[in-house]
C-alpha cells in the first residue's frame, strides 16, 4: 500500500514538474516575440515609454530587448509606491529617459535609461 501510494505521488509530482517545464517555455517565448515587436528606434524617452508601457501590460518585470534610443544603459524596477521605483543604476552618464506605468494589479513599473 505504501509503495503504490509513493508511486502515485511519484507520478503526480513529475507530471506536474512536466506541465510547468512547458508552460515556462510557452510564456518565454511569448515574452520574446511581444518584446521583439517593442520598436526601440526614436528618443531615449519614447523607448522607455514603450517598454515601460510593455512591463505594465504583461504585469512583470525583466529587461525588455531592443535599443535604449542613444542611450548606453537600461534600469528597470516596480513598487507599489509611484514615487519611490528602485531601479538598476550606473555611476557613469546622466539620465536621458525616465518613464513610469501602473499596472492592472496596482504595480507601478519603471524604466530609465542613461546615455553619456
Amino acid at each position: 500500500m505504501k509503495y503504490l501510494l509513493a508511486v502515485c505521488l511519484l507520478i503526480c509530482f513529475i507530471t506536474d514538474d512536466a506541465e510547468a517545464r512547458r508552460f515556462r517555455r510557452s510564456r518565454s517565448r511569448v515574452t520574446t516575440r511581444v518584446t521583439q515587436s517593442v520598436a526601440s528606434h526614436g528618443t531615449a524617452q519614447q523607448v522607455a515609454e514603450r517598454k515601460v508601457q510593455l512591463l505594465a501590460r504583461l504585469d512583470r518585470l525583466f529587461h525588455p530587448g531592443g535599443g535604449f534610443g542613444g542611450g548606453h544603459f537600461e534600469g528597470v524596477g516596480y513598487s507599489y509606491n509611484a514615487n519611490s521605483i528602485p531601479t538598476c543604476t550606473t555611476n557613469r552618464g546622466r539620465v536621458i529617459g525616465d518613464a513610469r506605468a501602473r499596472s492592472r494589479s496596482g504595480r507601478w513599473y519603471r524604466v530609465r535609461i542613461w546615455g553619456w
